[in-house]
């Protein structure tokens, strides 16, 4: 024979104290209950006629794993048991019953001395045999049974039936104080669908699990009920069976003790518990081919037949889930609820949060509008506004960043930290984030940094990220210039640009950026120059082609096209220059001597004299003399020979303005004289043109004509020619 063997009883009496524990759930049936089976102890060889092979092969399998754990490698509670004495005249017949490996292993080990009949040999000694397993004892102990007893002995029963007794009852004592620890026992009531009956058979008039679990640890004349060891067990396997329910299964257990599968399929289908997502009383009357009232009136029904008390651990565990990832997208959360087995397929967490609020569970979980965005209902308000701000912020500089949000709106740090404020920002479909969820932009038709990219490219072939951002840095159209590899992750982002060892440039697909307007003669203007430029040179030949002054000196400061190599050295962006060229255009530039010339008195008039300058006659703006600034501060009129207005000169510290009227009237040239006069007391000024000479007139001692005239304050000639 092997174990086990058709026949024979499959748990040996000599291991029945440590047997002595409850039939699994799974294998637990009707006919073991019937047949009064508890334990594995009581399978004795009468199973066999109760229960199929396959059954019986199942429960001795439980007996050889119980047995094992019993004996580890070494010690263990029963390797000092001592095996039955038999009559040396039955030796061959019990090596006959036990023909194969397990005689084999005997013989081999054992020899002369199995004629001793086992006499005081214990498991320990059989275990120590070679090649002699757990399967071998228990085949060897079951036929040392069935040989008969030469003298029945019953104390040893009634000896092995209290040590089953006392284990017994120290298994329950210590199942109860191990639910009475379980800490949602309190929660466990006993109308509960599903776990209310095992709470009843433990206590009857209990209304939870901890309240009878606390009466049955007080009541002693209770406790050696033998029913209750296996309700316990019982128990506590249906606590762990729910535990690893998915959520929609769960809400289908729940729900299904509330009425028909009909009415239960509507009220799911109505609330969303079924993973639709809800519906209308409409749409449910159409699907089962009811009116909207008699939908309404199945659903008010199994919804008060439904426990909302029930103990719901797995839809918890989820809304728990749900919490700690929002707010997010609604996709995403449905694949982390089935990647973390909290889902067993396709479910709308629609559902989900009708199953909050229907239960009471009370976890501050909403959708937005679009439902699509799964959000705490606390943050509701804060989303739109946070998504709002963000888009304002990449519509001005084409990308913006998590802390630029949190900055514009003033956010508390504590309530909106940057991970949550990137997790609202995440709701919305459109944003692209460029990394780790600080920079991003979002997928419209119009982009200022792509634009401004594209720009910068069309008067270069490529572009090394560094002058990309430089040029950026240059708009006062743009707040906020991302750092470069902001702009190098946006450059890849984008399908118009190809980027290759940090620098950038156009694809062949995309369409060419074209320059218009200012920009446009700037760029054709420098191009003529070979791509580099002096300032003077070039506003001379952008103003020829009627460019406005003002609008030249904005985009020559302001444009991301143009590259200021040096003071008054200006090139197309991305143009290679050699230095060479720079310090020779700089040296251009500068001008001999001074553009306040000489100043001094003459006949009580305070009179300055310039040369007149490219910056003089674009500005208007003259130095004065620091020996003079206090006396020529404040407003002087400039009249003609009628006395009319015709413009004031203000002086201020060691400045003046306002010259712009009289150069606007006059053809003057760079190079020419000026000479102001102010007469402080009538606080009235004149101003003359000319050449060298008429500086030198002022410097050297004036006529009696000159004195006249001086005198006067409004000469004929200054009147005539230039104040008219």
């Amino acid at each position: 024979m092997s174990y086990p063997a058709k026949g024979y009883t499959l748990a040996p009496q000599l291991l029945a104290p440590w047997l002595d524990v409850p039939v699994p759930a799974y294998l637990d049936s009707a006919e073991i209950r019937d047949a009064g089976i508890n334990s594995l102890s009581d399978l004795s060889a009468k199973v066999w006629d109760i229960l199929d092979n396959t059954k019986c092969i199942e429960l001795a399998e439980q007996i050889l794993s119980r047995v094992k754990s019993l004996l580890p490698a070494r010690g263990g509670p029963i390797r000092d048991l001592r095996l039955r004495s038999v009559d040396p005249t039955v030796t061959r017949e019990l090596l006959e019953k036990t023909r194969g490996r397990t005689a084999n292993q005997l013989w081999r080990g054992l020899g002369h001395a199995l004629d001793d009949g086992f006499v005081d040999r214990t498991i320990a000694d059989v275990m120590a045999l070679k090649n002699f397993g757990v399967r071998s004892l228990l085949e060897l102990l079951v036929v040392l049974e069935t040989l008969p007893d030469e003298q029945p002995d019953n104390t040893a029963a009634e000896d092995a039936a209290r040590v089953r007794l006392a284990s017994q009852e120290k298994r329950t004592r210590g199942l109860l104080r191990k639910i009475a620890r379980f800490r949602d026992s309190k929660r466990i009531l006993s109308n509960d669908p599903r776990l209310g009956t095992s709470v009843k058979r433990i206590w009857p008039r209990a209304t939870s699990l901890a309240e009878a679990i606390e009466l049955r640890l007080g009541a002693l004349e209770v406790k050696r009920d033998p029913t209750l060891l296996r309700d316990l067990s019982a128990l506590f396997s249906c606590i762990s069976t729910l535990k690893s329910y998915a959520a929609d299964e769960e809400l289908s257990a729940v729900c299904a003790f509330a009425g028909s599968p009909r009415n239960v399929n509507v009220f799911m289908h109505y609330y969303g518990f079924d993973g639709s997502g809800g519906a209308t009383l409409q749409s449910v009357g159409d699907s089962v081919n009811l009116t909207r009232e008699r939908v309404r009136q199945i659903i008010k029904k199994t919804a008060g037949r439904v426990i909302t008390t029930a103990y719901m651990p797995v839809l918890e565990r989820s809304l728990r889930f749900l919490r700690q990832r929002l707010p997010a997208s609604v996709t995403s959360l449905e694949l982390d609820l089935r990647a973390a087995g909290l889902l067993s397929g396709q479910f709308d967490i629609q559902g989900l949060c009708a199953a909050n609020v229907f239960f009471s569970r009370q976890f501050d979980i909403d959708l937005l509008d679009d439902g699509a965005t799964a959000c705490r209902a606390i943050d509701l308000e804060a989303v739109g506004t946070i998504v709002s701000e963000a888009k304002a912020i990449c519509s001005h500089d084409g990308a913006g960043s998590v802390p630029a949000v949190r900055s514009r709106l003033n956010l508390d740090a504590r309530r909106f930290p940057e991970e949550k404020v990137a997790a609202l920002l995440n709701t919305d479909g459109e944003i692209v984030w460029l990394e780790d969820r600080s920079w991003f932009y979002f997928q419209t038709s119009r982009n200022r940094l792509r634009n401004y990219v594209r720009k910068m490219l069309c008067v270069a072939e490529s572009l090394h990220v560094g002058e990309i951002r430089a040029g950026l840095a240059r708009s006062i159209r743009i707040d906020i210039t991302p750092p470069k590899r902001v702009i190098l992750a946006a450059c890849k982002a984008f399908a118009d640009f190809v980027e290759s060892s940090g620098r950038i440039s156009l694809a062949h697909d995309a369409p060419q950026y074209e320059l218009f307007g200012i920009e446009k003669t700037l760029h054709e203007v420098l191009s003529a120059h070979g791509g580099v430029c002096s300032r003077e040179k070039l506003e001379v030949e952008c103003l020829k082609l009627g460019m406005n002054r003002n609008s030249f000196y904005q985009y020559l400061s302001y444009s991301p096209i143009i590259d200021r190599l040096a003071e008054g050295v200006y090139a197309l962006r991305g143009t290679q220059v050699p230095p060479g060229l720079v310090l020779e255009l700089g040296r251009r530039k500068s001008r001999e001597g001074s553009v306040l010339v000489d100043y001094g008195w003459k006949d009580g008039l305070v009179w300055f004299g310039y040369c007149i300058s490219a910056g003089m006659h674009r500005s208007g703006v003259y130095s004065v003399p620091s020996a003079f600034s206090e006396l020529v501060s404040g407003e002087f009129e400039f009249r003609n020979a009628s006395s009319a207005l015709i413009w004031r000169m203000r002086n201020r510290g060691a400045a003046g303005w306002s010259l712009s009227r009289l150069f606007s009237t006059s053809d003057v040239e760079v190079g020419d004289y000026l000479v102001l006069s102010f007469d402080l007391k009538t606080r009235v000024g004149s101003a003359q043109l000319g050449s060298h000479e008429l500086l030198l007139s002022f410097s050297d001692q004036p006529s009696a004509q000159d004195e006249h005239i001086l005198l006067d304050g409004s000469p004929d000639v200054i009147q005539d020619s230039l104040l008219t």
